[in-house]
C-alpha cells in the first residue's frame, strides 16, 4: 500500500487524477517520481570542459558521445582551431611558401597586377598596323560599279580583320 503526498496520480487509463493528501493509490495507478543522479564522470567531464574553448565544445561532445574516452575526446576538440586562425594560403592549388616573404612577395604581386588591369583603360595601347600607315578608308564615288563596290568592302573587312589579329602585339 502506498500513499501520496502529491495532489495528482495518473490513473490505470493513463489521466491525471486529483487526490487528497494521504489517500491511498489504487490497482493500476501511479506516482512519477522525479529522481536527479550524478556519479563522478559527470565532474570529471565537466572539468575537461572547462578546458576547452567555446568552440571547441561540441567537438567534445560528440566525441564523448560516441564512445571516445574523456583524455582522447579533450584531445581532439584542442585539436581544433578557430575560423579566424585558420590559413587558407596554404590550402590554394600551386606551390606552398614556408616564410612570411613569400607571401608578401606573391601579394605585392598580385597587387602591381591588379593596378595594372585596373588603370589599364587610362593609357590604353595604340592599334597601329605597322605594315600599312593609318590611313582612312578609301572613298568609293557614288557611280561606282558593283564590282568596285564588294572590292571596296572586302577590303575593309581584311582591314579590320588584320587590325584585331594584331592589336594585342602593341
Amino acid at each position: 500500500m502506498t500513499t501520496t503526498k502529491d495532489d495528482y496520480v495518473t490513473d490505470e487509463h493513463g489521466r491525471r487524477v486529483r487526490r487528497r493528501k494521504d489517500d491511498v493509490i489504487g490497482d493500476g495507478e501511479f506516482i512519477r517520481v522525479p529522481m536527479t543522479l550524478m556519479d563522478t564522470q559527470a565532474r570529471t567531464m565537466r572539468d575537461a570542459a572547462a578546458q576547452l574553448e567555446n568552440h571547441q565544445l561540441s567537438a567534445f561532445a560528440d566525441a564523448v558521445n560516441g564512445g571516445m574516452s574523456i583524455a582522447d575526446a579533450v584531445a581532439k576538440a584542442k585539436g581544433i582551431k578557430r575560423a579566424e586562425q585558420f590559413d587558407a594560403r596554404q590550402h590554394r592549388p600551386g606551390f606552398a611558401a614556408t616564410t612570411q616573404d613569400a607571401y608578401a612577395s606573391g601579394d605585392a604581386a598580385r597587387e602591381a597586377r591588379d593596378a595594372r588591369l585596373r588603370d589599364a583603360w587610362r593609357n590604353p595601347a595604340p592599334m597601329i598596323d605597322n605594315a600599312k600607315p593609318n590611313q582612312p578608308a578609301a572613298i568609293v564615288p557614288p557611280t561606282a560599279s558593283h564590282a568596285e563596290l564588294f572590292k571596296a568592302r572586302d577590303q575593309a573587312a581584311e582591314d579590320r580583320d588584320r587590325r584585331l589579329e594584331n592589336a594585342w602585339k602593341s
